[in-house]
């Protein structure tokens, strides 16, 4: 299913990294503007979870766990990218879509459950 909404204050996601694992945590600030400590970087429209992370997390799936049709499916909601004390910034996946200069999304399946 596309997710046509931003992350909302207070929404639980999910996230999967390389250094801390499987991840859980609520949505603190949606659609805000995080500028990048030591550097002249600056995104816009960025949304922070509170929940741990570590570096080599970069890259990790954000998403919310829907169990919808299915036990443990999922909708992706966005890309981790940065860490800030106990929180972490994402970039919407709409937005990714959009940076990648397309407006469809990947539907993935594992062929093994009969998609």
């Amino acid at each position: 299913a596309e997710r046509d909404t931003y992350p909302s204050q207070g929404e639980t996601l999910e996230k999967v990294g390389q250094k801390t694992g499987w991840v859980r945590g609520n949505v603190s600030s949606s659609c805000t503007r995080a500028d990048v400590t030591g550097t002249n970087r600056t995104f816009l429209c960025q949304s922070v979870v509170v929940a741990t992370t570590d570096v080599g997390d970069s890259g990790s799936p954000v998403f919310k766990l829907t169990n919808s049709p299915s036990t443990y499916d999922v909708q992706i909601v966005g890309l981790y990218w940065g860490l800030s004390g106990n929180s972490y910034y994402f970039s919407y996946i709409g937005q990714v879509y959009m940076e990648l200069g397309t407006s469809s999304t990947w539907d993935t399946c594992d062929l093994s459950f009969g998609c």
